[in-house]
């Protein structure tokens, strides 16, 4: 996943030109819309390995 932020960040940099601030903030927003999504995974991988967790465990208490 990274390989490909790295090569979308390449791609939009390479085709700003010195001087535009449009390239610059559409970047921006580019990098804060990644982060909010590896955001959004990370929490909705950690619910789910929470609730894992928590089922595992209610599993084991059932059966002591």
């Amino acid at each position: 996943m990274a390989d490909g932020l790295q090569r979308l960040l390449a791609m939009s940099t390479s085709r700003l030109r010195v001087g535009d601030e449009r390239g610059q903030t559409f970047v921006e927003y580019a990098l804060v819309l990644v982060l909010v999504a590896v955001a959004v995974a990370v929490l909705a991988a950690w619910g789910d390995l929470a609730t894992a967790i928590s089922d595992a465990l209610a599993t084991v208490a059932d059966t002591l």
